[in-house]
């Protein structure tokens, strides 16, 4: 089955004599400097009437109530500062070495926002990608080698949480596909994966 952008990151890695667009670098590093600051310098901060994306997935419903409710967040103990941080810088990389090729994707994040009975949810796509007129959300997740074989074997949509995040993202985004790219971080393998809207999902991570 042919990837539309896992392909084209091998065929560019396996071309001799690359070239690289140097607008791109740029873009990446501009766009790692906003991650670094955000989760390095910035303090968390409630935002009350206004939950993130990832809400709509998570275990604990009091832990969205607090947020909703502005109480202030619990502070990210520094290993998960840095590996959010180091996650981030990756899927970054992974994104660029997909645009050095030609993929028309957006490296600076899409918002995308909701209001459900009153209640606005927003969050950051990783990009659009743009394939001859057909328009995809498009996420990049570094794994675990588990994680990864796990997607390898059953798919994105038996991953609850990633399953949620991009189903609420088309919702938002009025987009009925997505591709997850999705990365083993130990190996450095890659696949992706393309995801139809499915109204199952939304309704149950959303509006119930």
């Amino acid at each position: 089955m042919s990837r539309v952008i896992v392909d084209r990151i091998y065929g560019y890695l396996n071309e001799k004599g690359k070239t690289i667009d140097q607008s791109i670098l740029e873009e990446v590093v501009k766009r790692f400097e906003t991650v670094a600051i955000r989760q390095l310098m910035e303090d968390r901060e409630a935002k009350p009437g206004r939950l993130c994306v990832t809400r709509f997935n998570h275990p604990c419903a009091r832990k969205g109530a607090y947020a909703h409710r502005g109480f202030d967040a619990e502070e990210m103990v520094p290993r998960a500062k840095l590996n959010f941080l180091i996650g981030d810088a990756v899927e970054r990389a992974v994104m660029a070495t997909a645009k050095l090729p030609g993929c028309d994707i957006g490296i600076s994040n899409d918002l995308a926002v909701l209001e459900i009975e009153g209640v606005i949810f927003s969050g950051y796509t990783d990009g659009l990608f743009l394939d001859d007129r057909d328009l995809y959300v498009t996420e990049f997740k570094k794994m675990s080698s588990f994680a990864y074989k796990r997607v390898q074997r059953q798919g994105i949509t038996d991953e609850r949480a990633y399953a949620s995040d991009v189903n609420v993202y088309m919702k938002a985004l009025e987009l009925d596909r997505s591709i997850f790219v999705v990365l083993d971080g130990q190996s450095g393998a890659l696949n992706e994966r393309v995801i139809h809207f499915d109204p199952d999902v939304w309704r149950e991570a959303g509006p119930s």
